[in-house]
């Protein structure tokens, strides 16, 4: 995640142009909720203290700004240091999570480039990327299930090389994690913002189409609501689709907001909830939450001090509870009030909001919910069929 600068294109919503999603058939698995952890190994710069491992569900942990980055774990040629990555893998899976190793920063004896530059210039011998990979790959073959190319090439920050370096940076990596593995998932650099679809576009034309078996994108779309998020998510979409990938998935692989957007506890719930529940009806299969410990600028699920979940931490907890194992059966919106449709084993659910504020929302006829749940858990009968709905999300069934 990085500060974008003014010049960025930012997409306000006040109104969509869309009514209706169709969301994917299949039942929402764990993995639509991932997470981004990055002080559980090593003390967080900030605090000085280790996060202890989180107290809501996810399925998938992303490492970046984890300390695993290539010029931190080969800082000189053949000098490895997996101590932090060797933990985070150990944590992984006596938890049942699954692990993304986002493979990015080039050291300093390995870049074309100098200085500041250094870290997000190509390498100058293709072959010391291949080592790494492979030697990353062989370490945790049947660990490490799922790899990521880079990270955020249309930001000069990350990566300061060419479309087509960067394409030979994918097409190495991807071709050496193969012959370790070949069940393993290659993730195509993630562009970022809605101004990086043409970079993608560039990346999948120059060749890297071939070299990801999932696309992987930052559907950041700050200060917009989280509704913005699938006007983002269908321009991405309608270029995969030209370019040829339109069948593989949509990884959302980092996603949040900064403070002090929102700005109530409901609202920041309700950016939470509303994130996953718009991202799976756009066919985002995946989405990283960015961060369960960055409480430099990023909206916060959970106090450090006393490690007690924050609104948006119980948002996260809850949405998880209602989608996994459900079909999502339709996503639609009429003015400013949307409702979710799910169905477990043909028992009905409804999730409703209203991006506006508070209101009020009449159960259609045909609906039997009985009881209402809000984002903190807290249920109570629905009377009168009349239900108060605000910016978090609440759960009819």
């Amino acid at each position: 995640m990085k500060l974008l600068a003014a010049s960025c294109l930012l997409l306000v919503a006040t109104s969509f142009a869309f009514e209706t999603l169709t969301p994917p058939p299949q039942p929402i698995p764990p993995t639509l909720f991932g997470m981004h952890i990055h002080g559980i190994a090593v003390p967080r710069p900030y605090s000085g203290k280790v996060t202890p491992w989180p107290s809501v569900k996810f399925g998938t942990w992303r490492l970046w700004d984890a300390y695993v980055t290539w010029k931190e774990v080969e800082p000189q040629r053949g000098e490895w240091r997996f101590q932090n990555l060797d933990k985070y893998v150990d944590l992984a899976q006596r938890n049942g999570v699954d692990i993304l190793l986002t493979l990015g920063k080039t050291p300093d004896w390995a870049s074309s480039g100098t200085g500041k530059n250094a870290e997000t210039a190509p390498p100058k011998n293709i072959e010391d990327w291949k080592t790494f990979v492979r030697t990353v790959a062989s370490r945790y073959k049947g660990r490490i299930h799922a790899y990521e190319v880079w990270n955020e090439p249309n930001a000069p920050n990350f990566w300061s090389g060419t479309p087509r370096q960067l394409v030979e940076v994918a097409h190495h990596a991807y071709t050496v994690l193969k012959q370790v593995d070949p069940t393993i998932t290659v993730v195509s650099p993630p562009y970022c913002w809605d101004f990086g679809v043409p970079g993608l576009d560039s990346f999948l034309r120059a060749g890297g189409a071939q070299f990801a078996d999932v696309i992987g994108y930052h559907l950041y779309v700050y200060p917009a609501p989280p509704e913005a998020i699938v006007a983002v998510a269908q321009h991405v979409e309608s270029i995969m689709h030209r370019d040829g990938v339109g069948d593989k998935p949509l990884w959302n692989t980092e996603i949040g907001w900064l403070k002090p957007k929102p700005a109530s506890d409901e609202e920041a719930a309700g950016f939470v909830m509303r994130t996953y529940l718009l991202g799976w009806a756009a066919g985002v299969s995946r989405q990283y939450w960015f961060g369960w410990d960055q409480h430099a600028y990023a909206l916060q699920l959970v106090d450090m001090r006393d490690q007690d979940l924050t609104p948006a931490g119980q948002a996260y907890g809850q949405i998880e509870q209602w989608l996994v194992g459900k079909r999502m059966t339709s996503c639609h919106s009429s003015g400013d009030t949307w409702v979710v449709e799910l169905d477990e084993a043909g028992r009905p659910a409804e999730i409703v909001w209203d991006v506006a504020g508070s209101g009020s929302f009449r159960m259609p006829g045909a609906w039997k919910a009985t009881r209402v749940t809000d984002f903190r858990g807290n249920t109570k009968p629905v009377q009168g069929g009349t239900v108060a709905i605000g910016p978090a999300p609440v759960l009819l069934n």
